[in-house]
């Protein structure tokens, strides 16, 4: 009975210890690639950059929504779409068939973080940490919306203050 006690003590030990390892070492969601040209873009700070993974082929209409947020989100959001390489070989084209009017990279520069569905919404950090990912789902923009700007929020207090009623 002793040496079954000690067993499982001694299983418990590395399967705890494994986790542990297994937590410091993994770097998933913390190092996503801001490419430097979006950083030089904006005159002010941005605590949160939006990133689109989408290709010409996904649901027009969830891309529209998602497109056309991203698009009408005020000069405080910095946004970007990641398109795969053979489509953003024709950017123009690209641009002008979803409606997008910020700039597209490219798939191969973000593999680790492709999703397996797309249209896919990314929300980052400066330092690249990823707060959060939502894929594109009709009907869900006016959602996305007030989830993103009460996260901006909570980033930039200076942003809260400039967007409440005055005058009470």
């Amino acid at each position: 009975m002793k040496n079954y006690l000690i067993g499982i003590l001694m299983v418990a030990i590395l399967f705890l210890g494994s986790l542990v390892y297994k937590e410091q070492n993994t770097e998933v969601c913390k190092h996503f690639p801001v490419p430097e040209g979006l950083k030089k873009k904006s005159a002010e700070k941005i605590p949160l950059y939006l990133f689109l993974f989408f290709s010409k082929n996904d649901c027009t209409p969830c891309l529209q929504e998602l497109v056309g947020l991203l698009n009408k989100l005020p000069s405080q959001f910095c946004s970007a779409g990641i398109v795969p390489e053979e489509e953003l070989k024709n950017e123009s084209e690209l641009m002008r068939l979803t409606g997008a009017s910020f700039p597209l990279y490219s798939f191969r520069e973000y593999k680790k973080y492709l999703p397996w569905k797309t249209p896919t919404l990314f929300g980052v950090s400066p330092s690249g940490k990823i707060i959060f990912v939502f894929p594109g789902i009709l009907g869900q923009g006016a959602y996305l919306e007030n989830v993103i700007k009460s996260i901006y929020r909570k980033l930039s207090p200076s942003f809260e203050r400039e967007s409440s009623p005055r005058g009470g």
